[in-house]
């Protein structure tokens, strides 16, 4: 988020890491669908290198989130940035993955409905 310096282009980025999280926990060829499937959604132009791009981004994330939280097997379903002049807060709501023993996660991630 270091390139982020509005609210809305670091809730976009938030948006993006929330995507791979959740690909993250995907068979390789569902991931490797479902990120076809969304690129061609979101990049309408014809621009080939946005689609590299993406799925170039994308793929770093999901590969950081395996490495440094592989244990952790939640989907993220919805989370709530705020942003305050002394603070920034993330607010996230997730789920087990059926089929994986509960994960409590972190403890410095608040998980709260919101």
């Amino acid at each position: 988020m270091d390139h982020a310096h509005s609210f809305e282009s670091k809730k976009k980025a938030l948006t993006l890491a929330v995507l791979a999280w959740n690909l993250s926990l995907m068979s390789p060829v569902s991931r490797w669908l479902e990120l076809r499937k969304i690129s061609k959604e979101l990049a309408t132009s014809e621009d080939h290198q946005l689609h590299r791009d993406f799925r170039f981004l994308v793929r770093q994330l999901i590969t950081r989130k395996k490495e440094q939280y592989a244990d952790i097997k939640r989907w993220i379903i919805d989370f709530e940035y705020i942003e305050t002049s002394h603070a920034h807060h993330l607010n996230v709501v997730s789920t087990v993955l059926q089929g994986s023993k509960a994960d409590p996660g972190p403890a410095n991630i608040k998980k709260t409905a919101g």
